[in-house]
């Protein structure tokens, strides 16, 4: 597909696209609507700029053939209008774009990678509402599949973000029926479990380092009325011992991260909290 992890599905970038998001492919050739094999000249313009990464030139040829008759023609010259803008650095204009090809499109995919990627740029603005409910749009247009369930997934994801714990539980199992390769399905596992989020403020191989950086920070917690830090123990891929301090249990990220600006601390990070 947000590292769909494209995002990542997304490859959101930092985490995440593990799987190509696009069933239209933006990468060698655009495919063409299935009522015309025989690509107009201005498609094929568009392609070979995107291609060449002059995302300007698409954008310009995307302008020409949203006058097309064809409507599949229009939703693609769309897509590619938003794909070019976004390259360009104009987020609110392709998700405009990507919007009017979510509403003009036939092809299935092409309304799914339309969504998918509306959810990618609104899970960036971290307007995770919204990307969950564009995750899902997608996930009900992909067929059964690795796509499917990484827009699931990634619904999930930022449910759990806005504290929507049972919603995200829900897409996770429905992403976990859709047929995920064993990578995805591991990532989908390791998420179904998340029960809120936590602050972290480091991860340590010594004990006593732990418990120094918890001492550290604990009268400054206290005072903001969070818990005192605790000390997590959690075994890494080469089974050795981390030693985790962590403060604070939120139903959802954003809280989390509000009490994490709050505290101060350089490098603590967010962190989702599981229970099983």
């Amino acid at each position: 597909m947000h590292t769909f992890h494209r995002l990542s599905f997304f490859r959101h970038t930092k985490p995440i696209l593990l799987c190509a998001l696009l069933a239209i492919v933006l990468q060698g050739c655009i495919a063409m609507p299935e009522s015309n094999r025989g690509a107009p000249l201005t498609v094929q313009k568009m392609n070979n700029a995107y291609n060449a990464n002059n995302h300007q030139q698409a954008y310009q040829h995307a302008l020409i053939l949203m006058n097309d008759p064809d409507p599949d023609y229009r939703a693609l010259a769309y897509y590619t209008a938003a794909k070019s803008n976004l390259q360009l650095g104009n987020r609110s204009q392709a998700i405009a774009f990507l919007t009017q090809a979510t509403q003009t499109a036939k092809d299935p995919s092409l309304i799914a990678d339309a969504y998918a990627e509306l959810g990618i740029q609104s899970a960036k603005l971290d307007e995770h509402a919204k990307a969950a409910g564009y995750y899902i749009h997608a996930a009900k247009n992909y067929p059964v599949g690795n796509d499917r369930a990484n827009a699931y997934y990634y619904a999930a994801i930022s449910q759990q973000k806005i504290g929507q714990l049972d919603q995200a539980k829900k897409s996770l199992f429905l992403a976990r029926s859709s047929n995920a390769d064993h990578k995805l399905l591991q990532q989908i596992d390791s998420r179904i479990f998340v029960a809120g989020y936590t602050i972290q403020i480091g991860a340590y191989t010594a004990k006593s380092n732990a418990i120094s950086a918890a001492q550290n920070v604990a009268l400054r917690s206290m005072t903001m009325n969070l818990d005192k830090p605790k000390i997590a123990e959690i075994k890494n891929d080469s089974d050795q011992v981390i030693y985790r301090v962590q403060i604070g249990n939120f139903t959802s990220f954003k809280s989390a991260n509000y009490a994490k600006h709050r505290l101060g601390i350089k490098d603590a990070i967010v962190i989702p909290l599981s229970k099983k």
